[in-house]
Order: C-alpha cells, then sequence, then structure tokens
C-alpha cells in the first residue's frame, strides 16, 4: 500500500516537471526583459539629464 502511493507520488511529480522548467524559463525571460526595459529606461533619463546640465556650457564653447 505504502509503495503504492509512493508511485503514485512520483507519477505525478514526473509529470509536474516538465511544466516547471517551461513556467521558470518564462519568468526567467519576462524578468530579463522587464530589467532591461527599466535599465534603458534609466539609462536614457540619466543621459539626457546630462545633456540639460551641460547644455549652457556647449554653448558657449567650453565643453
Amino acid at each position: 500500500m505504502l509503495h503504492l502511493a509512493i508511485s503514485n507520488r512520483i507519477e505525478k511529480i514526473k509529470k509536474f516537471f516538465p511544466y516547471f522548467w517551461v513556467v521558470l524559463t518564462l519568468v526567467f525571460t519576462i524578468a530579463t526583459l522587464v530589467f532591461s526595459a527599466g535599465y534603458l529606461a534609466y539609462r536614457f533619463t540619466l543621459e539626457k539629464e546630462h545633456q540639460e546640465k551641460w547644455k549652457d556650457y556647449n554653448d558657449c564653447g567650453l565643453a
């Protein structure tokens, strides 16, 4: 009886295992895309702030 219960449990785990890797891969892919987009937005705003800060100096020829 115990062997049958353990065998059923193992079969359930075997059925779940491939879906686990698919979900894990999707989660990491989405997280990578979100972090990449956030980093690009951060760099864009940082560059824009830098250009605004030094705009007056570029106009007068000091930079």
